[in-house]
């Protein structure tokens, strides 16, 4: 055996440890791309998680206090009855819930949750922001809590649901106020 015998011994086994080294680098890279994915549905139920969880512990409050429940069943009928004490008790559960929206609104603009779940949310703040004692807490405490962001997304929403609450109801009365079709 020359020289020139043990070069090209030398270069296959060069070729084979890089094929091998290929290989190995391909498994890790695998291995990592499966972690990273695995990290990431992770993170998103945390979210997920994280996102109800300040939900739950709202329905919770009213669920284990039978006043709490009573007083916010209380205002939400818009009952002029409520205390001082009362309203402060609502202005604060109001603020949760809001706070929470907000949480939800900023989760969808930084891409952590979907639009659907702030869609469930929308209908809910809809239903919410038709009743006077919410739009009153809103007044009161929304504009100084809340960024501006979400103060212009929620004030949107009033406004898109006042327009069509008053488009029904201006369709309806001209749906009474026409003749209608004659039927024999």
């Amino acid at each position: 055996m020359d020289l020139q015998d043990l070069g090209a011994i030398g270069e296959v086994v060069g070729a084979i440890a890089v094929v091998v080294s290929l290989i190995y680098v391909a498994h890790q890279i695998r291995q990592s791309s499966r972690q990273i994915e695995q990290n990431s549905r992770h993170i998103e139920a945390s979210m997920y998680h994280a996102t109800n969880d300040s939900f739950y512990r709202w329905f919770a409050m009213l669920a284990q206090d039978a006043s709490l429940a009573a007083l916010w069943r209380r205002a939400l009928a818009d009952e002029t009855t409520l205390t001082e004490d009362e309203m402060v008790r609502v202005n604060s559960l109001v603020a949760m819930l809001f706070l929470s929206y907000e949480n939800n609104f900023q989760q969808l603009r930084l891409g952590v949750i979907e639009r659907d779940t702030l869609e469930i949310a929308r209908s809910n703040i809809s239903v919410l922001m038709s009743r006077p004692v919410v739009q009153a807490c809103w007044n009161r405490q929304g504009r100084r809590t809340l960024t501006p962001e979400f103060l212009l997304a929620i004030e949107t929403l009033v406004a898109d649901d006042r327009v069509a609450r008053d488009g029904a109801e201006h369709g309806a009365a001209a749906a009474t106020a026409a003749p209608g079709p004659i039927r024999a």
